[in-house]
């Protein structure tokens, strides 16, 4: 650890590493630091002491990302508070990555392609035939169903239902288009807002790192409209009237 990152060695503090003997027990609260600590111990009569050493080894607790799915109004800023520090005190700093909508979302993680020939119906369930960026062998089915294939349709894996839309158009899915989400950071205050007039779900990846680790999670936000708001406010609202 000191190899990769000598100013740790440079810089270095004080231990925080607390150590309290209660009731003839020795009790160790750990601090911010990580490493292995040596702890000595000396016990005393009046008249002969002794004293023995151990080792402490303080390893990090990486930080916790809880997201929530969200709903947010189109055009209305969401915001979320992200937590300052983690379970060991320390300081987390935040990235995000606007992942898109669902087709995005499935797109960047798998990479599908296609050379525009479906291959439909090739083994008879009017299967429409896409790949992975390794290669591997997708299939859509009629009802919008995406499968990775695995030797046959019932040992196929389902992986997502895009929707019957999306096997009318593969290429919704293989060149999906750009939903122009805007997510900003300042320090921990996550703000997201859709455009005006989308409806629908997107995602966002958002990663943390607290100096030792770096953790990942996908956010799934479902976007409605404001007259959807509206009129289900005025619906919750009528036996007032």
């Amino acid at each position: 650890m000191i190899y990769d990152a000598p100013q740790q060695l440079i810089q270095a503090t004080p231990s925080d590493l607390q150590v309290e003997i209660i009731d003839a027990q020795v009790l160790v609260t750990t601090g911010s630091q990580l490493g292995t600590f040596q702890v000595e111990v000396t016990v005393s009569d009046g008249t002969v002491a002794a004293n023995t050493t151990f080792s402490v080894h303080v390893a990090n607790t990486a930080p916790i990302l809880d997201l929530e799915n969200q709903t947010l109004v189109a055009g209305i800023p969401l915001n979320l508070e992200l937590p300052t520090h983690d379970a060991d005190g320390h300081e987390v700093t935040y990235s995000v990555e606007v992942m898109g909508n669902q087709l995005s979302a499935l797109n960047e993680e798998h990479g599908f392609w296609s050379n525009g020939n479906y291959h439909t119906n090739y083994l008879g369930h009017q299967e429409r035939w896409i790949r992975d960026e390794s290669g591997q062998w997708h299939f859509l089915l009629p009802d919008g169903g995406l499968y990775r294939w695995q030797a046959s349709f019932a040992g196929s894996t389902l992986i997502a239902e895009p929707g019957s839309a999306v096997y009318d158009d593969p290429s919704l899915l293989t060149d999906p288009q750009d939903v122009a989400i805007v997510a900003t950071l300042s320090s921990n205050d996550l703000t997201i807002v859709a455009p005006s007039d989308y409806e629908g779900q997107i995602y966002i990846r958002v990663v943390a790192n607290d100096g030792y680790q770096t953790v990942s999670e996908v956010l799934r936000l479902s976007v409605v409209l404001t007259d959807d708001v509206d009129a289900a406010f005025a619906s919750d609202m009528s036996f007032l009237f």
